[in-house]
């Protein structure tokens, strides 16, 4: 018999009511208000136990329940399960309604219906994020009929708590956006003015950061050499009990991987939610992935100045993982500072090598390739401390070259070059290996010797002088013989005190070798009174003269050493360029001779000449094949070219003397315009030494073959300058440029 519609009108209303008051209960907990529901829910459809169960991959877990009996197993299989069902078979607002369960085959499938004594189940899916994901399901140890008010009730409740989850992922994803944003605003300040040794380090320390915010069980990056054919990994962090694939996966050719490598040289993000579901066309990628038992994976391209150097990536290797935008968002960020980090440590590196090539320039002599006065100063302090500290041996021989000259008078400067060149040669074989062979001013050669007392060193330096007047020096055309004079000086057998006396006795010897005729061998043993060489009874006044001689003589020595240097740094980039060597003579003329149009002081003159001549030292830093190309440069080599002024101001910031010559090199490719590089300077911002040397530089250029290009005639030339002039160049500079070139082209008329 059906209860009256009356009563059942009655409940209806009872149970809507109830729910109403439990809605409004609800507060900002989600696991207080999905409990809240799942209660209501039980307690008013009168179900033996109430569940929220969710799907999480293959699992079945229960977020909330009520009534659970204390047996019950809230993680189990998912499939075979009733909520698995209604998850995954049942249209979106529908429910599963099952009566007499243990004549279904849930009652083999699903452990519950058994071991409950379960006969009726009603589910309602749960939506939120786009699809279901859960289910609100009722048990029932009897068999129970639902009206349609029930069916309601259900439908509410499973909506409220869709609306729950929804709420918290939305949270859950503010929060994580939060932290995301901290995350990557710590790592990029931590990434600023990183040395390069500290670089790596830090990498490897952002790598875990980004991986474990993530939620994943490896993260690393694999950069591009060989032009982008290939990649090796060179920063990897895994998780705990995650096997490292940094040494399995040193190099991958990009042809073995034609899908992703295109994808990833179109700066595409390459998103694998689950290996089965690569297309064919990345079969390779596919079968790697199986190797290393990745499931899920996320890659984005490493750009730096809009080149593709490499990728970073994230692997989910225990389970399969849904990559979010939030995912690649943070990848994509985290490229970008990786990215920078990575090219700022090769330009650190590279420009510290240069430094040492610099360094070595600095302390060699540029003729001979010996090492210069600078390189003996540094030594011979450490050298002659060491042997006072640990009483050991140490001399030195000054050999000078006799009439010297007259070599230069009677046969000119290149044939006297000659003659240095080869006496240097034939001394570094004739010295121990371990001897140190300087050319200590224009024919002085000094031979440190460590560990000889003077009759060792007397022996050497004879032994040297007849090797060396035996041998005939110079080329086919001419041949000549040539004469030393060799001084000896040797610690601890002359009283010496400091280190700069050894010099000082050496030269004092020569000057007696030379009254001698020279071409001898000479110590303190050869003076009738050997002893007045050491005496120092001079008054007062003599003192500060010789102080002051020798502050001059130390002074004029340091500027002829930055000098040859300035020269060295010329010859280096000739030999790396040859269109630079032939450049460099041309261009530094006209930009002299338009900075003394201009009435600037003699040391501004100076400072332009000296820029003109290192303008493009920091070629050095350039690869010769991008040098030496003879096709058009590509972008990314242009961009390449384009560092060198920057590059050459870094070099040059170290030496003292060049500070003013460094504005000038760093500027000589701005353009009137603000168009140039590397800062974008236009007008007058740019140096008024840049402006000239940018005229003198790009007018030689044009009148000069190059690998990829004819030269330019004269007249080509002079009317491209013009059509610079006010947008490329400064207008007066221009103007005076083609008032000195009328002037020099009349000049040549007229003879």
């Amino acid at each position: 018999m059906k209860p009256p519609l009356k009563n059942t009108i009655e409940k209806s209303f009872f149970k809507f009511q109830r729910l109403l008051s439990n809605l409004l209960n609800l507060g900002t907990d989600f696991k207080e208000n999905v409990s809240l529901l799942v209660r209501s829910c039980g307690e008013l459809l009168g179900a033996d136990v109430c569940m929220y169960n969710r799907l999480d991959g293959e699992m079945i877990a229960t977020v909330s329940g009520w009534k659970l009996p204390a047996n019950f197993k809230k993680i189990d299989k998912a499939e075979g399960h009733l909520c698995y069902d209604v998850i995954k078979k049942t249209i979106p607002g529908k429910p599963l309604i099952i009566k007499n369960l243990p004549n279904t085959e849930y009652y083999k499938t699903d452990p519950n219906v058994k071991k409950f004594s379960l006969k009726t189940y009603i589910g309602f899916p749960v939506e939120y994020a786009g699809r279901i994901n859960g289910s609100l399901c009722l048990v029932y140890k009897n068999n129970v009929d639902f009206t349609s008010d029930d069916i309601q009730i259900i439908k509410l409740n499973a909506t409220l708590i869709g609306i729950e989850e929804e709420r918290q992922n939305l949270n859950e994803k503010l929060y994580k956006r939060i932290k995301f944003e901290e995350m990557i605003s710590s790592l990029a300040s931590r990434f600023i003015s990183l040395s390069y040794d500290q670089t790596d380090e830090m990498i490897n320390s952002a790598l875990k950061e980004i991986g474990e915010f993530c939620g994943v069980d490896r993260s690393y990056i694999f950069l591009a050499y060989d032009r982008g054919r290939k990649v090796r990994n060179t920063h990897e962090w895994c998780a705990e009990g995650i096997e490292p694939l940094i040494d399995k996966l040193k190099e991958l050719k990009a042809k073995d991987f034609e899908w992703f490598a295109e994808k990833i040289k179109n700066k595409q993000a390459v998103c694998v939610s689950h290996r089965d579901l690569l297309p064919k066309a990345a079969e390779p990628l596919k079968r790697l992935l199986y190797s290393q038992k990745v499931i899920s994976l996320l890659c984005v391209p490493l750009i730096y100045a809009g080149q593709v150097i490499g990728f970073v990536g994230f692997d989910a290797v225990k389970k399969p993982k849904e990559w979010e935008e939030r995912d690649i968002v943070i990848l994509k960020l985290a490229g970008e500072i990786f990215a920078s980090a990575i090219m700022g440590k090769k330009l650190q590196q590279k420009i510290m090598r240069t430094n040492i090539k610099i360094k070595e320039f600095c302390l060699k002599d540029p003729l001979t390739g010996l090492y210069n006065q600078g390189y003996y100063e540094e030594v011979i302090e450490r050298e002659f401390q060491r042997a006072r500290r640990q009483a050991l041996l140490l001399s030195i021989l000054m050999l000078d070259l006799d009439y010297f000259k007259s070599i230069n008078e009677l046969y000119g400067f290149r044939f006297g070059d000659l003659i240095l060149v080869q006496l240097a040669n034939k001394i570094n074989k004739l010295v121990r290996k371990y001897d140190i062979v300087i050319r200590y001013s224009g024919e002085e050669f000094i031979i440190i010797a460590p560990g000889i007392d003077r009759e060792q060193a007397l022996g050497l330096a004879k032994r040297i002088l007849e090797k060396i007047n035996r041998y005939k020096f110079g080329n086919h055309q001419q041949k000549i013989k040539i004469k030393l004079s060799i001084a000896v000086v040797s610690y601890p057998d002359d009283p010496l005190i400091k280190s700069r006396e050894m010099v000082e006795w050496a030269e004092k010897l020569l000057l007696k070798a030379k009254e001698k005729g020279g071409n001898i061998v000479i110590s303190s043993l050869d003076l009738q009174d050997s002893k007045s060489l050491y005496l120092r009874k001079y008054s007062i006044s003599k003192e500060i003269n010789k102080f002051r001689n020798y502050i001059e003589r130390i002074t004029h020595k340091v500027n002829q050493i930055f000098m040859d240097s300035l020269y060295a740094f010329a010859k280096t980039i000739e030999a790396k360029d040859q269109y630079t060597g032939e450049h460099v003579e041309k261009t530094v003329y006209y930009a002299v001779e338009i900075a003394r149009r201009f009435s600037l002081p003699p040391k501004e003159i100076e400072y332009i000449r000296q820029a003109a001549i290192l303008h493009d030292l920091g070629k050095i830093g350039v690869s010769e094949k991008i040098l030496l190309k003879r096709k058009r440069l590509s972008p990314l080599e242009f961009r390449e070219i384009k560092r060198h002024p920057r590059i050459g101001a870094e070099i040059l910031r170290t030496v003292h003397l060049f500070r003013p010559v460094i504005p000038i090199v760093l500027s000589h490719h701005e353009r009137w315009d603000g168009k140039g590089y590397p800062n974008g300077l236009k007008k007058e911002e740019i140096p008024l030494g840049a402006r000239i040397l940018a005229v003198a530089d790009a007018f030689q250029a044009l009148i000069s073959k190059r690998p990829y290009r004819r030269a330019y005639s004269v007249e080509e030339a002079i009317e491209i300058i013009k059509k610079g002039r006010a947008t490329q160049f400064d207008p007066r500079v221009v103007d005076t440029f083609l008032d000195i070139f009328k002037e020099s082209k009349k000049t040549s008329l007229n003879r």
